[in-house]
């Protein structure tokens, strides 16, 4: 976590990190700010962490802090200690080094307990590698490895412990101080993967409007477009939905795909989707204003998977409705296609070429779902 606090002339606000984009911006509406587009401001006081201290007295893009926070909330005790230990070390002083310092981790071991040469080893090994099999950590003399370390001489004291710079391993600049690394902070539906002039953003959707903003505009793109944008990492779990998905990302854009991905975030299971599709298929609809309709409307429709035929959906509906229970010596002379012929009229329904029987609810309107007023409103107010 990192607070600070800003300002702008005679106008202060103190913000804490990670924060989403609309916390930030209800913050900055404290601030009498001429461009409501930039995030740079001075820094009056960092709160916390005091390491960050070297921030205090300077211009800083609040979005850089928000993504830096978001990556040291990812650490243990052990790397933000190895973290902080790197930065008095280095003596960074801007927030695009301190970025990168979170994906350079590798490149600095941090000793804090010196009573084992074998934890000592260990503790360089996995900051160089990552991580080992056991057959190669059975294999390897952590011994000899944190003796050779300790006597490099190379080690510098702080006061988090013993800090030793791998030299051989080189600092890379992941970060460029223009667009932010792919980097998954919260579980998302679907990432975007947005192009422009040689430059790539990624939107973890379903997120908010500014966060897709700020990303195409980082890419200097003025008019909230891309040269391309494709999707991936997609926990669609139904083949339909998911072209569905893409077929918007052509025809409508990103901001649209968004909103059809807000509007099924709280989608958890398999059954959902395939509903989904179902009902998109009975709708016969293909655009996200619908689609969004739909899915804010699943409970109006009954979907039934296991049905193929009308005397599938015939047998499902009288063990469904108690009132069509019927002696199992008159079963034999049910004639049960031509009952499920008279369910599929009276429910309007539809076979599904796939399997499945989807209809809608009586006493419901499909006019008045794809007409909802609510996703009418929300479309409009966010183009």
């Amino acid at each position: 976590m990192i607070t600070v606090t800003v300002r702008n002339h005679s106008h202060f606000t103190t913000l804490t990190f990670p924060c989403s984009e609309n916390e930030m911006e209800k913050k900055l509406e404290e601030l009498d700010r001429w461009d409501e587009t930039s995030t740079t401001l001075f820094v009056d006081k960092v709160t916390e962490p005091e390491e960050l201290s070297i921030l205090q007295g300077r211009f800083i893009n609040l979005d850089e802090v928000n993504y830096l926070a978001k990556r040291m909330d990812s650490f243990d005790t052990q790397e933000i200690k190895q973290f902080f230990a790197a930065v008095h070390h280095c003596t960074f002083a801007h927030v695009k080094d301190l970025i990168n310092l979170t994906f350079n981790l590798s490149r600095f071991t941090l000793i804090q307990d010196l009573s084992s040469m074998e934890a000592v080893g260990q503790v360089h090994r996995f900051t160089l590698s990552g991580g080992m099999g056991k057959e190669e950590m059975e294999s390897t003399d952590f011994a000899n490895i944190g003796r050779e370390l300790l006597e490099s001489g190379k080690g510098k004291v702080s006061e988090y412990g013993i800090l030793f710079v791998n030299e051989e391993i080189p600092f890379d600049e992941i970060y460029d101080g223009q667009v932010f690394p792919e980097y998954y902070y919260e579980a998302c539906l679907c990432t975007a993967i947005m192009e422009y002039r040689g430059k790539t953003e990624y939107a973890y959707l379903p997120c908010e409007e500014q966060a897709i903003e700020k990303a195409l505009r980082r890419m200097h793109s003025s008019r909230f477009s891309c040269e391309s944008v494709r999707l991936l990492n997609c926990n669609i779990h139904n083949d339909v939905c998911k072209i569905t998905f893409e077929k918007i990302l052509e025809d409508e854009g990103v901001f649209a795909v968004n909103e059809l991905a807000e509007a099924v975030s709280h989608f958890r299971t398999e059954d959902q989707w395939n509903k989904l599709a179902a009902v998109t298929e009975l709708a016969d609809v293909s655009d996200s204003k619908s689609l969004i309709n739909l899915a804010r409307h699943l409970d109006c429709f009954d979907f039934i998977p296991e049905v193929q035929d009308q005397e599938d959906l015939a047998r499902h509906w009288i063990k469904a409705h108690e009132e069509y229970e019927m002696s199992p010596e008159l079963e034999d002379y049910f004639l049960y296609e031509q009952f499920g012929e008279q369910i599929e009229n009276d429910t309007a329904g539809m076979f599904l070429p796939e399997g499945g029987y989807v209809y809608l609810e009586e006493g419901q309107s499909m006019e008045e779902i794809l007409r909802d007023e609510e996703t009418e409103n929300m479309t409009l107010g966010g183009m």
